[in-house]
Formats: C-alpha cells, sequence, structure tokens
C-alpha cells in the first residue's frame, strides 16, 4: 500500500522467526485486516503464490487462514522458509507488524506487539525511539490520514492480548464526533 514505509523489523530477522502469520485459530483477531482496495492486488498476486484466493465480504475484512499442522496460517504464507508469496503487495497491516492500530470504542491508537522478538530486543534503545518519532511523522502524512479515515476497519480490537500490547500513541484527529 505505502511503499515508502520503512520497515521497523529488518527482513533477515523476519524470515528467522516463528510467530507471524500463525495462528492457533482459523478466525482471530491477529489475522490480518485487509482493504478493499487492497483486495484486489492481493488476489492478483495470489495467483503465484497458493492459487487465486478471492476474498470475499465472508472474510469480514481478514485475509483467510488455512489450516497447516496443528494450527492455521496466512493464506499467503509459506511455512517452509517464512515468506510471504505476496510480500511486494502484503496489506497495510502486514507492511505495519509489528505495530497495530488498535481501536478502543471511539479512540484510535497505535500500539506495540510486545512478544515480536525484535521488539523485545530492541526496545528501549536509541534505534526504537528513531523508529517511534518515524513512526509518528508518517502517521501525519495527508495521505496516510485519509487512507485511515478511510478504512476504520483497520483499527481492530485485542481481547484477551492487551497484556502483550504497549499502547504508544492516540490518533487525535480520528477520534469519533461526541
Amino acid at each position: 500500500m505505502f511503499k515508502d514505509l520503512n520497515p521497523f523489523v529488518p527482513s533477515e530477522r523476519c524470515l528467522r522467526c516463528d510467530g507471524c502469520c500463525r495462528f492457533q485459530q482459523p478466525d482471530t483477531y491477529w489475522q490480518p485486516k485487509i482493504t478493499a482496495e487492497e483486495k484486489e492486488s492481493a488476489s492478483a498476486a495470489s495467483r503465484t503464490a497458493r492459487g487465486v484466493l478471492k476474498i470475499t465480504d465472508r472474510s469480514q475484512g481478514k485475509v483467510p487462514t488455512i489450516a497447516y499442522a496443528d494450527y492455521y496460517i496466512c493464506h499467503f504464507f509459506n511455512p517452509a522458509d517464512n515468506t510471504c508469496g505476496i510480500y511486494h503487495v502484503r496489506p497495510f497491516e502486514c507492511q505495519l507488524y509489528p505495530f497495530l492500530l488498535i481501536r478502543e470504542r471511539d479512540i484510535f491508537q497505535c500500539g506495540v506487539h510486545l512478544l515480536c522478538p525484535h521488539v523485545q530486543e530492541v526496545h528501549p534503545t536509541e534505534a526504537w525511539f528513531m523508529y517511534l518519532r518515524y513512526l509518528r511523522d508518517f502517521f501525519t502524512r495527508k495521505d496516510v490520514r485519509v487512507f485511515l479515515k478511510r478504512n476504520p476497519g483497520l483499527f481492530g480490537e485485542y481481547p484477551g492480548g492487551e497484556s502483550e500490547i504497549e499502547l504508544l500513541f492516540t490518533f487525535e484527529s480520528l477520534k469519533s464526533p461526541r
């Protein structure tokens, strides 16, 4: 979606991890959310991955999972080498991870998933704080704000996962009017 969003986790670190893109249940709040505008490019790119995927309304705005071993994986994930079959057009939420868009009632926030090994290694070093400044600046861009306002479904609730998440900042201009 945003080709200029610099990732927080270096690719080589990401490819060695066994956490992301794997889920205990077939339907979970950790599944990546996908916007209507991202669905088309993801479906087109999936022709070269695990067969064509049509993300339907039944997907409820999430990338579907498939059964694998004794858990579930993202439809686009290749567990053999930890790669994403649509990496070049992956959803915004995947680009942003381990940072999360969170909605609690009418408050929109950005948080970080503390169980990410890279977060555990880097938090709270100077590199951490530099990236947070970068991320705050990224979210002040007009094109990013318009995208977020157009896609409020990207903000999720993480019931039961609160102990794994550190809230970082609130998106003041996205608050619902009272």
